[in-house]
């Protein structure tokens, strides 16, 4: 933007001397003085400089170039991740209960709200726990696990979500059943008992 101030005046030149007489300067239509800028709005963008001044000028002043700097508007935004570890138990096959474990990360950035392009800070854990916790496996009543442990690990944000088994099988206990089958052969003589045999077949 040009703002310009125009002043004239009267020049008398005595042809025979060669003398000059000079009469006052006066302003173009009266008007000695730059105006008031107020500093024009632009979309995310912001100026600390709001406005500049009038200012009266005299003939014979420099020049003067006078700057407004913009620079773009920046938003803070927040990005999240959450890795997660689930523990499956299973008996005998059949999943009964599931445990989940998570670790929450966030970080922040400077958007610009010109380009678009964010410059994202450092990853932090929430409330500083970066790993999931170690997990005894339960006991159950009758059933019996190898996994006895779950050990705790390390995360880091971007990593892939986990799945644990913990399968539990029925406790099994060796008893012993017999059965026994008999057949007795009785012998008479004359209808008088004299003798018996038995015959025995035993299973287990």
């Amino acid at each position: 933007v040009t703002q310009v101030v125009e002043f004239s005046r009267e020049v008398k030149k005595n042809l025979v001397t060669g003398e000059t007489e000079y009469g006052e300067w006066v302003a173009k239509d009266g008007k000695d003085n730059w105006d008031a800028f107020d500093a024009p709005e632009y979309e995310n963008y912001t100026t600390d400089t709001v406005k500049i001044d009038n200012k009266t000028v005299k003939p014979g002043m420099e020049d003067e170039e006078v700057s407004i700097n913009y620079t773009s508007k920046v938003e803070t935004v927040t990005e999240y991740d959450t890795v997660k570890r689930v523990i499956s138990i299973y008996q005998d096959g059949k999943k009964v209960d599931e445990v989940t474990q998570v670790v929450e990360f966030s970080r922040e950035g400077k958007k610009n709200l010109v380009t678009g392009k964010i410059e994202w800070g450092e990853w932090v854990a929430k409330d500083g726990k970066d790993s999931w916790d170690a997990f005894d496996a339960p006991e159950y009543e009758n059933y019996t696990t190898d996994t006895v442990k779950i050990d705790n690990k390390t995360v880091k944000p971007g990593m892939e979500d986990e799945e644990v088994s913990i399968n539990y099988t029925s406790k099994v206990e060796t008893t012993t059943e017999y059965d026994t089958v008999k057949r007795v052969i009785s012998i008479y003589q004359d209808g008088k008992k004299v003798d018996e045999v038995t015959q025995v077949v035993e299973f287990s």
